[in-house]
């Protein structure tokens, strides 16, 4: 008699655990952190930094100014970690001969307008190094053309002074779909006036084909760019810039370096032009492999892949009766400061009328949660083994007492 009470009451103990499973689900509290690391991202995230340079909406941006005669020969972007500048080799061919009679000044744009330089953004010309395809094979100095126009000039050691100072980001892929607001930045020369020259890459490139007998889409762009130029006119060097926005930010990166010219009539002349506003650029991307020889740690960004930014998510299992959904709170990390947001979301792989049934227990239910992956294991092993051992003791008392 008591061995059969002591059955029966066990199959009433797993009978009410399976309600119990049926009733308990695991939902969880997600905490989704996303990290730009700020070494690697530094040129994107200057306005929340304290050391941001508010002079300049471009801290790459580097000036080579005459020393004496204070106007602006060159326009480069810093793209290496000791301060390696890229600039155009048709500039700084110029000066080769004579680098002491020039410096560079980084990390400002209005820079003329203040009447005395920033001596901490003031650095000294080490070497100016030509890519390789700028010498014919006696070591003599060719002409450059599209596909070499580019050199990289080093300082001398920069003592620390840096915290002004950002990477450009270069792009790591050949793709622009993402990108907009396209322009030229930089100084016309022999001038101190800092100007942007709005472009619009074309993807068509049917004109550029016809214009430019050179022309190579792979390696180089297509650009119209809107230009008054009997207002603004000379020779323009300067690196061509895009940007995307992700995080509230808006993200430069830098597509090329080049120079044209801008007469002071209706149409644009130079080397590189043959038609009105429309100009070919070569892609840095050509110069990739060059770049990561001479460059200490170059930036790189693929658009495409920064805008959906691989997050760590940590998932807390949180046990309840209810049909309550999971908390998820994002953190983003930007140079020290959390940028938090707070979304609620119902539990996946629960169909929906089970999900919205609050009216008690189903058949369906017990069913539908004893699922492997459904079952929360601690509570109810915690819970069977209470019940089996209080409803034990009660049959032993009953069977020796009665």
């Amino acid at each position: 008699m008591c061995i059969t009470k002591l059955f029966c009451n066990s199959f009433f103990i797993l009978l009410s655990t399976l309600i119990t499973i049926a009733n308990i689900h695991k939902t969880t509290a997600t905490t989704t952190t996303t990290t730009i690391d700020n070494e690697r991202f530094s040129s994107i995230t200057n306005n929340n930094n304290k050391n941001y340079n508010k002079h300049c909406d471009y801290p790459f941006l580097a000036a080579i100014i005459h020393r004496t005669k204070k106007y602006i020969i060159c326009t480069g972007v810093v793209v290496g970690k000791d301060i390696e500048i890229l600039v155009e080799a048709n500039c700084v061919t110029k000066i080769i001969m004579n680098e002491a009679n020039y410096f560079i000044y980084i990390g400002h744009t209005n820079w003329s307008e203040h009447g005395s330089l920033d001596k901490e953004s003031v650095f000294d010309i080490n070497e100016i190094i030509l890519h390789p395809m700028n010498y014919n094979e006696n070591g003599t100095q060719q002409y450059y053309g599209p596909m070499d126009d580019i050199a990289i000039v080093k300082i001398i050691s920069s003592s620390g002074r840096k915290k002004f100072i950002s990477r450009a980001l270069l792009l790591s892929v050949d793709t622009i779909d993402v990108l907009h607001d396209c322009k030229y930045i930089g100084w016309m020369d022999n001038d101190t006036k800092f100007i942007t020259i709005d472009a619009t890459i074309i993807n068509k490139y049917d004109d550029c084909q016809k214009y430019f007998k050179d022309f190579n889409p792979k390696t180089m762009y297509c650009l119209q760019i809107n230009n008054d130029c009997k207002i603004r006119n000379g020779h323009f060097y300067g690196p061509l810039i895009c940007s995307i926005e992700s995080h509230s930010f808006k993200i430069n990166i830098t597509l090329s370096i080049t120079s044209f010219v801008i007469e002071k009539c209706s149409t644009l002349t130079g080397i590189s032009f043959e038609t009105e506003n429309l100009f070919i650029s070569s892609k840095l991307l050509n110069f990739q492999k060059w770049i990561n020889e001479k460059v200490k740690k170059p930036l790189y960004i693929e658009p495409n892949s920064f805008m959906a930014i691989t997050t760590q998510t940590e998932e807390i299992p949180i046990y309840t009766t209810t049909t309550a959904i999971a908390t998820v709170i994002t953190t983003t990390m930007i140079n020290g400061n959390q940028i938090k947001s707070m979304t609620k979301q119902p539990r996946i792989n629960q169909s929906k009328n089970i999900d919205n049934d609050v009216g008690g227990w189903k058949i369906n239910n017990t069913f539908h949660y004893l699922a492997l992956d459904r079952i929360n294991w601690v509570p109810c092993i915690i819970f069977f083994i209470l019940m089996f051992m209080t409803v034990s003791i009660f049959a032993l008392l009953e069977c020796a007492f009665v």
